[in-house]
């Protein structure tokens, strides 16, 4: 067995020649039973050595189409008629937004709400702040009442509120 006087060389060496140490998971070598095997520091205190997911970046959910939508709408208005909640599934698929989201506005605004959440999305008031209270009333409250995104929004910039969210 040959010998080296690089301690690094020898180390690589003597794994090859031995295979695989006993901490291994699914035929790859463990870091931290490696380091100790070879007499190394980590630096980890004793943790062990977190694995790097191979997975990606997490992707954002696909936005609605206007089955999904429908079928959504159908069950939530049951007693509407079918062609004007078809115009209004192909006005919600138009936002590109996911299906969960859908139907929380949907759930908050209204079936007929599409083009208010396109100008609630521009304004920048976020599903989650429609609960803010604005002059007594939460925000959810003055749309769903008729008043536009804009004038909610500088109701919310007078109170100096912030409904990005």
């Amino acid at each position: 067995m040959p010998r080296f006087d690089d301690p690094a060389l020898q180390a690589i060496y003597d794994y090859l020649v031995t295979g695989l140490p006993s901490g291994h998971r699914s035929g790859r070598p463990d870091a931290a039973a490696i380091a100790a095997r070879e007499g190394l520091d980590l630096g980890l205190g004793g943790r062990q050595a977190v694995r790097r997911s191979t997975a990606g970046p997490t992707r954002r959910p696909r936005p609605a189409t206007r089955q999904t939508v429908l079928v959504f709408l159908k069950g939530y208005a049951p007693t509407m008629r079918t062609e004007f909640l078809r115009v209004q599934a192909a006005r919600w698929a138009g936002l590109m937004l996911p299906q969960k989201e859908i139907e929380r506005w949907i759930r908050a605004l209204g079936v007929t709400a599409a083009s208010q959440v396109a100008d609630c999305r521009r304004y920048g008031i976020g599903l989650a702040s429609l609960g803010t209270v604005l002059d007594g009333h939460p925000a959810r409250r003055w749309l769903r009442g008729g008043e536009c995104a804009a004038a909610v929004h500088a109701r919310a910039a007078a109170a100096g509120i912030d409904l990005s969210s």
